[in-house]
């Protein structure tokens, strides 16, 4: 195979492999790495040399280009021969496309992106590298400013996505679009398929995880404690240590959740400690932030200590004013006894245009601060709300149906107990634990981590060279 090789490198006046719209002769033809791929781009991020990383990486994409049209495309009839070569060459293919897309982004060239994944779809001439492009085309609508419903028709394009699936990155981004649709057994099963496929660290943390969250919202704690017991061990094993930016998110989440569970007063002041420590490391937007004081407004709210709460929660409004944490405002007033300030905060937002899990919050929410501001019209309006409410999982259809009790007997009788107050607000909050373990599967951009600490991240990984790129260097 060595002996017969012939490199196919494009003419001078065809297209550049690299995506850039250019001719190979006037981009790439003279920055050709060799067997040193990836070697400038290491050197180039080092030094924060950012154009110069980008001119390598687009070299390094022609580089590897080149050797698949030369050793695995002239193959690709005899599948009993090519099929690893070729996953291979897809995979490894990859990790330079998410080193361009996060360089795309550090040099704000993301405007661009789709149509050089127009011009990148023809290095590998297959559909499994076609439905790779597909995957990138999608999570460029997935970061901030999503658009779900663009990023869905352009999943679609990578065909049926089952349970033999073995592409991890389109399981993820398929569950990440389409998890509230599947019911709780189909969950289940694209979780395993993850944790089957994947042996990334920051996988198993995040799905087993999830995993929890599933077994928690339809009512067995039980199981739900032991996952997260599981995670939490995972994350601690000396093997495993350190962890990334990444992976120690997904761990905290997971330890603070167990503390949840467990009413463990510890373990929540030591995630709070932890958020605080993650999120001085620099690699959080202003929406990250956010989210993160969030958490650790969750944590005071098991806690007890409401003012903390509030206090939290209102500097990560300032950071980023989102519906759920104006929800969670007017919570952290209610349990200081401030009832007509919580009635403000959530009569500031408009249900018709909340979506779950917002909506899940906004409603159980309103209800509860109805109960305990005993206004006719306002329980009249808690009333509909609920009425009008349908929630999937058990845990919120319990809740829901606890308050409208409640309320439908402040409507009848004029009087609400304090027994019924103390019920529709119970200790730990009435909405601790409800968006957060719908959250179940963050996105690059959903999770708040500045996107190009995501793809910095990615792109530190050691692409892959196949055996055959292994042999011709010998």
């Amino acid at each position: 195979m060595t002996t017969n090789y012939r490199p196919t490198i494009p003419t001078w006046s065809q297209p550049c492999h690299c995506g850039s719209d250019k001719k190979f002769g006037n981009c790439c033809r003279n920055r050709l790495p060799g067997f040193d791929i990836g070697k400038k781009y290491t050197k180039e991020c080092d030094k924060e040399h950012w154009e110069l990383a980008l001119l390598a990486t687009r070299a390094d994409i022609t580089q590897y280009t080149i050797w698949h049209n030369s050793h695995t495309a002239p193959v690709t009839h005899h599948e009993s021969v090519v099929g690893y070569m070729l996953w291979v060459d897809i995979n490894a293919l990859g990790s330079y496309l998410e080193r361009l897309q996060w360089l795309y982004d550090r040099t704000g060239r993301l405007s661009n992106w789709l149509e050089t994944l127009d011009r990148l779809r023809n290095n590998i001439q297959h559909r499994s590298w076609y439905r790779k492009i597909a995957y990138y085309r999608a999570l460029f609508f997935l970061r901030p400013g999503y658009d779900v419903a663009e990023a869905r028709r352009e999943l679609k394009k990578a065909g049926p996505i089952t349970l033999q699936e073995t592409d991890v990155q389109i399981l993820q981004i398929f569950i990440d679009l389409e998890f509230q649709r599947l019911t709780f057994a189909d969950r289940l099963k694209y979780l395993d398929r993850i944790l089957e496929v994947s042996k990334d660290l920051g996988d198993q943390l995040q799905y087993r995880a999830s995993k929890a969250v599933q077994y928690f919202l339809i009512g067995d704690a039980r199981a739900a404690e032991e996952l997260f017991s599981e995670v939490v061990e995972l994350g601690r094993k000396p093997e495993n240590l350190p962890l990334t930016k990444y992976q120690r998110h997904m761990y905290v989440r997971a330890f603070q959740h167990l503390g949840m569970l467990r009413h463990d007063s510890k373990i929540l002041e030591e995630s709070i400690s932890t958020f605080n420590e993650i999120m001085m490391d620099g690699s959080w937007t202003p929406i990250g932030q956010a989210a993160i004081y969030r958490e650790i407004a969750e944590c005071y709210k098991f806690l007890e200590q409401w003012h903390d709460a509030e206090t939290t929660v209102r500097t990560g409004l300032d950071l980023h004013d989102t519906p759920i944490d104006r929800i969670h405002l007017a919570e952290a007033l209610l349990y200081q006894k401030k009832a007509t300030e919580a009635c403000a905060e959530i009569d500031r937002l408009k249900p018709a245009e909340l979506l779950s899990p917002a909506l899940d919050d906004y409603c159980l929410a309103y209800a509860a601060i109805a109960i305990w501001s005993e206004d006719q019209q306002r329980l009249g309006f808690a009333k509909a709300h609920l009425e009008s409410y349908n929630p999937d999982e058990p845990y919120f259809r319990e809740r829901r149906l606890n308050l409208l009790l409640t309320v439908n007997e402040g409507i009848s009788k004029q009087k609400i107990s304090q027994d019924q107050k103390d019920a529709s607000a119970p200790k730990g909050g009435f909405l601790a634990l409800l968006s957060k373990f719908l959250m179940v599967q963050p996105n690059f951009g959903g999770i708040g981590l500045n996107f190009n600490a995501i793809f910095e991240e990615l792109a530190k990984r050691k692409a892959p060279v196949s055996s055959v790129n292994n042999e011709v260097q010998k």
